[in-house]
């Protein structure tokens, strides 16, 4: 996914006021947008494809750095994957079904046990 001039200054000045910077939001879209494309299908996808989503292109994109990418964004963990979502959500850059809530994301994968300690180095 690229994201469109007009929609990274959208996020440039949302991320101002927002927990993360602007890089974290556009990996977030971005992820949502390839879990999609992998799924084959448009719509919604639950806070468990989005992690198994973010898990897959992180160590495409990012290989052993991911870890340390997602840490200097300030993702500690899933919970804060789902978070970011749902600043998205109240942004007004993305939906959400009533089934959904932030805590799903809550008893996602250790983010140093996917990154770092079981890198297929």
């Amino acid at each position: 996914m690229s994201v469109d001039r007009n929609l990274y200054e959208q996020l440039e000045t949302f991320s101002e006021k927002s927990r993360y910077p602007v890089a974290a939001y556009v990996w977030i879209l971005r992820v949502i947008d390839e879990t999609r494309r992998r799924l084959g299908r448009d719509g919604h996808i639950n806070a468990s494809e989005l992690l198994e989503g973010h898990r897959t292109l992180a160590l495409q994109e990012f290989g052993p750095a991911a870890f340390d990418v997602f840490r200097h964004w300030g993702f500690e963990g899933p919970a804060d994957v789902g978070r970011a979502v749902y600043e998205l959500v109240e942004g007004g850059f993305l939906g959400k079904t009533d089934e959904d809530s932030v805590d799903d994301f809550a008893s996602g994968y250790d983010f140093r046990k996917a990154f770092v300690e079981e890198y297929p180095w």
